[in-house]
């Protein structure tokens, strides 16, 4: 293992390190373009507020509408029947499994530990940016 490090280390003094010019990190930073105020994008929501506002009091006005005006003694769902999704002939797998009280315990713990995580790398990602 030291021969292999030997051998490098004799490699990088033969070849010797390069060295940048004098005035290269003025070059460098006279590239550097600054980017102004009047070039960067100002964000736009794809939904505007009065966009968001008229949909919200049309939504609420079709509620209120089905609500108030449907004047029947039969419900909607009283003229569809939905036994078709659930079959009484089917008998489910794991209709009779428990968890055990450790086994809810620790999915709950990682959920909580997922949670955390996923808060403490939000933050760290916004302090980058």
């Amino acid at each position: 293992m030291e021969e292999q490090f030997e051998d490098i280390k004799k490699i990088i003094k033969e070849s010797g390190v390069d060295t940048p010019s004098a005035d290269f990190m003025h070059k460098v930073m006279k590239e550097i373009v600054v980017v102004s105020g009047e070039n960067s994008q100002v964000y736009q929501p794809l939904i505007s507020k009065n966009a968001w506002v008229v949909l919200s009091f049309g939504f609420i006005i079709f509620i209120a509408a089905l609500t108030f005006l449907y004047d029947s003694d039969t419900s909607i769902f009283d003229l569809y029947s939905l036994s078709v999704f659930k079959p009484d002939s089917i008998d489910f797998a794991f209709s009779g499994f428990k968890f055990h009280q450790t086994t809810t315990y620790g999915v709950l713990f990682l959920a909580l530990l997922f949670l955390i995580q996923v808060t403490v790398i939000k933050r760290g990602l916004d302090k980058d940016v």
